[in-house]
């Protein structure tokens, strides 16, 4: 905790830096398939100051019958490395669904589609 005369010797910008410390903003983006399930999350958390500070994008799959298969998550540090990576496996059979994580980036690539860096 800062004391009083601690925050009395900031400047200004430093005291405005303090006060938004923390401070983010989330902005998502959710694609839908026709039948209105989704496909595709991509989230982008920024900084008070509107810099990237990470993001996230969740992919979905589903069986033909169309109940989820497999949930796809790819977390993201503010220079787009994937940070941590897992995917969710849902079964017809009624077993309790699975996370697996996966360390390497080719199997986060998989479950996205899309290039991981």
């Amino acid at each position: 905790m800062t004391t009083l005369v601690e925050l009395t010797a900031l400047t200004k910008t430093e005291l405005i830096d303090k006060m938004l410390e923390g401070v983010t903003e989330t902005v998502s983006v959710l694609t839908k398939r026709e039948d209105g399930e989704n496909v595709l999350l991509e989230e982008t958390t920024k900084d008070a100051y509107g810099k990237v500070v990470g993001s996230r994008v969740v992919a979905w799959t589903y069986y033909k019958t169309g109940e989820v298969n497999e949930i796809g998550v790819v977390q993201m540090d503010a220079l787009g490395k994937a940070v941590e990576t897992y995917n969710v496996k849902h079964y017809l059979d009624g077993r309790q669904p699975e996370m697996l994580l996966l360390e390497d980036k080719g199997e986060a690539e998989l479950v996205l589609g899309t290039p991981v860096k």
